[in-house]
């Protein structure tokens, strides 16, 4: 084989490695994704019945100060 058809199937390769890789890494990405909004939806669900359910009145921004600093204690 020449040169030429060389660079051209080392440029096929690195197109489809590349095509390959790209793929893998958003499928990746939207699994984490679909599965970050759906604990998203758990907790807003979780702070909606709190503060409806609630014996004392709390506000969402009290509700989620203290999400907060539950997750950063």
């Amino acid at each position: 084989m020449n040169k030429k058809m060389i660079r051209r199937w080392l440029l096929l390769f690195a197109f489809a490695l590349g095509g390959v890789i790209c793929l893998t890494w958003s499928n990746g990405l939207l699994a984490y994704t679909e599965t970050l909004y759906s604990k998203i939806k758990i907790f807003t669900s979780l702070l909606e019945t709190i503060q409806r359910a609630y014996v004392e009145e709390k506000s969402a921004d009290e509700l989620m100060d203290d999400a907060i600093k539950g997750v950063l204690s």
